[in-house]
Formats: C-alpha cells, sequence, structure tokens
C-alpha cells in the first residue's frame, strides 16, 4: 500500500514547459506589426485572457508574461508619443499609468473652519489676558 499518486486539480496545463509558453509569445510578437500588439492579440494567440492570468500566477510563467505584456505596453508608450492618440492613453491606464500629478503633503494644510479659527483667536485672546493681568 506503499502506493504514490498526484492529486490533480484544475485542468491540465496548456504549456508544459516555460519555453513552449515563451515560443508561442515570440511567434505572436514577430507576426503582428508593433502598433498592432495588445493584449487580447496576445490572448487569441495563447489561448485566452484567462490563460494569460492563469500563468501569470504560476513561478517561472509569469516571468514570461509579465515580459510579453511590457512589450505591449512599449507598443502603446510608441505610440503616445509618436500620435498622442487618446486610445493609447486608455490603454497605457489600463497598465496602471495615471495622467495625474500626485502631491504628497505634511503639516497644516489650513483648512480650518470659522468656528476653529474664532476658538484658536479666543484662547490667544485669554492667553494676551492673563499675561498683562500677571497670571502667566
Amino acid at each position: 500500500m506503499n502506493k504514490k499518486f498526484e492529486l490533480s486539480i484544475g485542468r491540465p496545463l496548456k504549456y508544459k514547459t516555460l519555453n513552449e509558453l515563451e515560443i508561442v509569445c515570440q511567434k505572436y510578437f514577430d507576426e503582428t506589426p508593433f502598433e498592432e500588439l495588445t493584449v487580447t492579440g496576445l490572448a487569441l494567440w495563447v489561448g485566452s485572457k484567462q490563460t494569460i492570468q492563469d500563468y501569470e500566477k504560476r513561478e517561472g510563467y509569469k516571468d514570461i508574461v509579465f515580459r510579453a505584456k511590457l512589450v505591449i505596453e512599449n507598443s502603446y508608450e510608441v505610440s503616445l508619443r509618436k500620435y498622442g492618440r487618446s486610445g493609447d492613453i486608455f490603454a497605457l491606464k489600463n497598465f496602471g499609468w495615471k495622467d495625474k500629478i500626485e502631491t504628497e503633503h505634511s503639516g497644516s494644510i489650513g483648512n480650518e473652519t470659522r468656528a476653529e479659527q474664532r476658538a484658536q483667536e479666543l484662547i490667544d485672546e485669554a492667553n494676551r489676558s492673563d499675561r498683562i493681568i500677571g497670571n502667566t
């Protein structure tokens, strides 16, 4: 009863080796004009968007998917610089880009309400009165 068995959960891998997935991705890049690269285009070559998402979670494979998406992101960036199209901006936002400036503040920003300002004025006035009378 020393039988060894593997518990297989889920469907089997479409690409059993890293090399197989890498070859398919490279073939997509070789046969698709640079300005026409898209994530959905890649998904059609590898099987589906779900296939890409599944491989993104697998050790080793995720590096290949990351690099493939980076090449596609680069094509949108080059296109944006060359043509300035809003569609490229939209695509880059899906890659995590932002078109706003984020400024970090420290200390008080000065958003006190009028009531808070008046309360501080009264406290300051009371402190001045105490000093004048000699109750410091």
